[in-house]
């Protein structure tokens, strides 16, 4: 069927055409106009990452101007109106449809299954075998780089099932940058559901308490993980926290006074001193201090840093005084002002 009259106009990024409309009629096929974006559609979808056959755009441009004519044939012939076209199409839009109504119910067991790991916690170390690239923030990987990679991490994770110690092999092998300088090797903490990687925690909340999970693959490489330990997540925590400032680059001398101030403080607490009032006297906190240092409810995996959080979630009873440690911030005691069981399923949704 020859087209009877057949114009194209190329919309590319010319300030005055967006000026006038972001969707342009950009071809007249057979009478037809048809629009930008549903050009574009067709070019994105057999065009993007993932094909193999890789075209320039003007064989888009005649691809989807042939298919519009073959689309106008047919309509002339009467074929989208026979009984056998329209039982294809219905199973075609049945196919299409599909994943999107399968996903309603995927998500819904996704949830349930995301709140049922967050009741509980794990404890966690690992070794992570990088892919090329990662160092560079060049995340592109060939099936070559993901087989050596792989082959790399069996044989560690091999070595570790026979028995040799995980923090002596993480300090040997494991490209995590922060594995060299830690005092455990490979040791990440305590995590709940949705707080790591999703590959990661698939294997981390399947794993036994004690053993070797298997290899987890994300987009930096492979993790061989150990679960250390598991428990139940306590929920949310309230706390009050007495901060004195000594930042990571300070002196000898900084130190000294910062730990000595942080004692004195503790051995007021011990002998029945008023938290708050020590709180508002002496913490260094801008954002608590008035308050008595009170930070208010968070759960595990809020917005405190890791060792701040894994001290006031070990705190037992309400009442209960940390004995005072160090982060990048300074020295800190926390109080332990409440908890709270973990909300329900309906109001974690």
């Amino acid at each position: 069927m020859k087209a009877c009259f057949f114009s194209l106009v190329l919309v590319l990024t010319s300030v005055g055409v967006f000026a006038q409309t972001n969707d342009p009629v950009i071809m007249t096929i057979n009478g037809k106009d048809f629009k930008k974006s549903e050009f574009e559609y067709f070019y994105n979808k057999y065009n993007n990452e993932d094909a193999i056959d890789k075209r320039s755009l003007n064989d888009y441009v005649d691809l989807f101007k042939n298919l519009k004519l073959k689309v106008a044939e047919a309509e002339a012939q009467g074929m989208d109106t026979t009984a056998s076209f329209r039982t294809e199409l219905a199973g075609y839009r049945a196919t299409e449809a599909k994943p999107y109504l399968d996903s309603l119910a995927l998500n819904e067991d996704m949830l349930q299954k995301e709140y049922n790991r967050m009741k509980d916690m794990v404890e966690v170390s690992h070794i992570v075998i990088e892919f090329p690239g990662v160092k560079k923030n060049d995340f592109k990987t060939f099936p070559s780089d993901t087989l050596a990679t792989y082959n790399k991490a069996v044989q560690i994770r091999n070595r570790l099932l026979k028995g040799e110690n995980f923090e002596k092999v993480a300090a040997e092998v494991s490209d995590d940058a922060n594995t060299a300088k830690a005092e455990r090797p490979g040791y990440l903490g305590w995590f709940t559901g949705l707080m790591l990687n999703p590959p990661f925690e698939e294997v981390a909340f399947k794993t036994p308490a004690g053993q070797i999970g298997s290899l987890a693959r994300t987009n930096f490489g492979y993790h061989i993980i150990k679960v250390n330990a598991k428990k139940e997540n306590p929920g949310p925590i309230n706390v009050a926290h007495i901060l004195i400032q000594c930042p990571p680059n300070a002196d000898s001398t900084q130190v000294a006074d910062a730990q000595k101030n942080i004692s004195d403080i503790y051995d007021q607490l011990i002998k029945g001193a008023d938290f708050a009032e020590l709180a508002k006297q002496y913490s260094k906190d801008p954002g608590s201090a008035s308050k008595g240092g009170e930070l208010g409810w968070f759960s595990f995996g809020g917005p405190y840093i890791k060792k701040f959080q894994e001290v006031a979630f070990e705190l037992k009873d309400t009442g209960d005084i940390s004995t005072p440690f160090q982060t990048q911030f300074g020295y800190h005691i926390i109080k332990l002002l409440g908890k709270k069981p973990l909300e329900s399923f309906e109001e974690k949704r």
